[in-house]
């Protein structure tokens, strides 16, 4: 499947809602420090229900970036 620009500012905008919602510190969520996050999203948010739909946010968003 490939992705267009706007599809992919449109996973990055859900993905920024979601970890706003998850305890992820702000200033990483900020500078778009996507392998930071995708590296301590288990670590920190193991629990949170929507932990997996972050996670495949971010390898999505990571790929196409």
């Amino acid at each position: 499947m490939i992705l267009n620009e706007e599809d992919i500012r449109r996973k990055e905008s859900a993905l920024v809602t979601i970890l706003e919602m998850m305890d992820m510190p702000q200033p990483r969520i900020e500078r778009k420090d996507w392998q930071w996050c995708l590296r301590n999203i288990k670590v920190r948010n193991s629990d949170h229900p929507m932990c997996l739909t972050a996670e495949e946010l971010l390898r999505c968003v990571i790929k196409y970036k």
